[in-house]
């Protein structure tokens, strides 16, 4: 027969098996940019969340660091991926946005738990994805999917780009699957803006293709290098892997120009989306040099290729894009 004491004994480990299987002392969740993170937090116990990256900054109704009321204390280390929260007012729920980073922005619905996690790891979306489709690959597998460097294709893009409304009509296999948008895309310092007009994606060479315009609002012709100019697409900036322009822009006039993007620093493909925006990003410019030789000397002028594409040239070279055979239901 079991004692009264005995009883006792079972009835307090049976509760705290009870409790810890209620819940986790460790949570792992995937932040989410369009969806707020529900966290539980507790009363009694502090619950730590570990962040994928440095946080940047901290906003939201009735946090408190304990020098004023609130309903969620939150300690901080700066500059740490580091954020502790305990529940001050069992009732009380809190939103809480947290910036990573220059402009990643998300939030925290802190709700009021008894069994809250001690610790939670949040992982980036992007991390989680990269790691599902990560596996093996051996020197022979990255060296087919290389991109060819060869300029002759580069200029093949450059013709097809720059002469779509014609050439899509005239040769469309060599426009299959390329998606084009009509856009207005604007970087204006002040004295020098351009401005995006249109978007060609490539994706099977894995090229964007810009048509564009530079304008100069000055009363004094300018000169630049067009071969440093730089794409931004939404927060990353790319070098341009080919550009078609004059180097000088008239006083209080423009020119056209035209710019391909086209894969990694490595030769991968970046898979860019002509849904981002584009911006063109101007070099250092300065007024015109009448001196020939020294604006050469200075890189100021750069000659076009014999072989870019000018009114009354040949077409595309259809030989570096072949076309493709199709099945009769007319898919690739």
């Amino acid at each position: 027969m079991k004692t009264i004491h005995q009883l006792h004994l079972c009835i307090l480990v049976t509760g705290f098996l009870v409790h810890h299987a209620a819940g986790k002392p460790v949570e792992r969740f995937t932040l989410d940019r369009d969806t707020p993170l529900v966290i539980p937090v507790g009363v009694k116990t502090a619950t730590t969340v570990q962040f994928p990256r440095s946080i940047q900054g901290l906003f939201g109704y009735g946090l408190t660091k304990g020098d004023v009321p609130g309903t969620y204390h939150y300690a901080h280390p700066e500059g740490s991926r580091v954020l502790t929260l305990r529940n001050l007012v069992p009732d009380k729920e809190a939103f809480v946005s947290v910036l990573l980073g220059k402009d990643d922005l998300f939030v925290l619905h802190l709700k009021p738990s008894a069994d809250p996690p001690v610790t939670v790891h949040l992982f980036d979306p992007s991390a989680i994805e990269a790691a599902r489709l990560a596996r093996a690959v051996d020197s022979d597998v990255i060296a087919e999917r290389k991109l060819d460097p060869g300029t002759a294709r580069l200029f093949n893009l450059l013709k097809l780009g720059k002469n779509e409304r014609t050439f899509r009509n005239a040769v469309p296999h060599l426009y299959q699957n390329v998606e084009s948008l009509k856009v207005e895309f604007r970087h204006d310092d002040g004295q020098v803006a351009t401005v995006v007009t249109h978007l060609h994606r490539f994706p099977d060479e894995d090229a964007n293709f810009l048509n564009a315009y530079i304008a100069n609002s000055t009363d004094k012709a300018l000169q630049f290098d067009p071969g440093s100019l730089q794409v931004k697409v939404g927060s990353r900036t790319y070098p341009a892997a080919l550009v078609d322009s004059a180097a000088e822009i008239p006083p209080n006039g423009k020119i056209p120009l035209h710019v391909i993007i086209r894969g990694g620093i490595e030769g991968e493909r970046a898979h860019l989306s002509i849904k981002n925006e584009h911006r063109l990003i101007m070099p250092a410019y300065a007024p015109c040099i009448d001196d020939p030789a020294l604006a050469d000397a200075l890189g100021l002028v750069i000659a076009p290729p014999d072989n870019i594409y000018m009114a009354g040239d040949d077409g595309p070279d259809g030989g570096l894009f072949p076309e493709q055979e199709t099945n009769e239901g007319g898919s690739k």
